[in-house]
Parts: structure tokens; sequence; C-alpha cells
């Protein structure tokens, strides 16, 4: 049997009731902001990027957005269920983003 295709997926959330539709298309819209972003890029590539400023272990340089992660990670658990899912959710989008625009700028102005 074939798999789904993703129209397939986005046509069966919305034919659902509100609240299971409103959770496919959340959570759909959040991995398309994380991968426009480009922030699963900036982890790949920081090994490289880290070398061309000049690092000389650029492979472990490269540990550093990856172990920055990981510690916002827990602490992301941690906060979510103080400050709740949505409240969460629409505070550190625009955060991720203000970050990544930094980055960019920054290595553009190098």
């Amino acid at each position: 049997m074939l798999s789904p295709s993703a129209a397939d997926l986005f046509l069966t959330a919305l034919s659902h009731d509100g609240t299971t539709s409103s959770y496919h298309i959340t959570s759909g819209s959040a991995k398309t902001n994380a991968d426009a972003i480009s922030f699963n890029t900036l982890l790949y590539y920081s090994g490289t990027i880290f070398g061309l400023l000049g690092l000389k272990n650029s492979a472990a340089a490269g540990l550093i957005p990856s172990g920055c992660n990981a510690l916002c990670v827990f602490f992301g658990i941690n906060l979510v269920d103080r400050v709740g899912r949505r409240k969460f959710f629409m505070i550190m989008i625009p955060g991720m983003f203000v970050g990544l625009v930094w980055a960019m700028i920054s290595f553009y102005c190098e």
C-alpha cells in the first residue's frame, strides 16, 4: 500500500473536527516554519561555518550550537509546563527568528 501524500494528510486534517484539525495545522505550521528559517541547516553546517570564521578545530566548534540547542530543549521542557504550550510557542518562535536573523547579519557583515 502506498503511503499518503502530504496533500492527502492535509485534507484529512481539515476534514476532522475543529480541535483535531487545529492541532494538525499548528504542528504542520511549526515544522514548516522551522524548515523555512533553516535552523536545521545552521546546525548541520555549523562546523563549516566556524571553520570559515578561522577556528582551528571546526568540528569541535560545531558542537557549540548543538550543545546550546540541547540545553535550551531541557530549559523549554521545564518551562512549558509552567507557562503553557500556546504562550510558550508564541513567545519562542519570534525569538528564534530574531536569533537567526542576527546570525545571518553577523555572518554577512564579517
